[in-house]
């Protein structure tokens, strides 16, 4: 529920007549029998599942990506997080869209270093793919960005270096 695949599904149907976009949906979460059954009701040709890919694997796949897509719930959780699947991919340098959510604006910039467009909203969701697919130059700017936002904002290093003043100033 956290990802909002329902949207991501619905966007894919939206997207469906073109045939340079495809999704790769891994995992078996929650709501997985409900969203194959949606996706074989609706005849959707652009949508392949993966049930399982073991974590040294992931990298993989994340690699051979055009995209890779964050969450799109409205749920408050969502609201709050940016998910570990937005790191993995940013601290690899893709290209990531991900909902427009007070957490994901923090350290997260629209058009600098991911895409963000309206959660629960499968047709911004759509626009957003498809003005990435056509826009070379602003795909491989957030490419960049999202490896260096990842490694200065959000990798070891500057992690280490947040909560030594963090402890630092505490232990003072």
């Amino acid at each position: 529920p956290l990802h909002g695949i329902e949207h991501i599904v619905d966007a894919a149907e939206l997207l469906a007549t073109d045939p340079e976009i495809r999704f790769t949906l891994i995992g078996r979460g929650q709501l997985y029998p409900e969203i194959r059954r949606i996706v074989a009701d609706r005849r959707l040709p652009n949508i392949d599942f993966i049930e399982w890919v073991n974590y040294e694997n992931l990298p993989n796949h994340i690699a051979s990506a055009d995209v890779c897509l964050g969450i799109f719930s409205s749920s408050e959780k969502a609201a709050r997080v940016i998910p570990n699947k937005v790191f993995q991919a940013m601290a690899m340098g893709k290209a990531v869209i991900t909902g427009r959510t007070p957490g994901s604006e923090e350290g997260l910039v629209d058009r600098e270093n991911v895409l963000l467009c309206n959660v629960a909203d499968a047709e911004d969701l759509a626009s957003t793919i498809r003005m990435l697919q056509h826009d070379v130059a602003l795909k491989k700017k957030i490419e960049l960005n999202a490896r260096q936002t990842f490694n200065s904002i959000f990798g070891n290093e500057a992690v280490k270096s947040s909560l030594q003043a963090i402890i630092s100033k505490v232990a003072s």
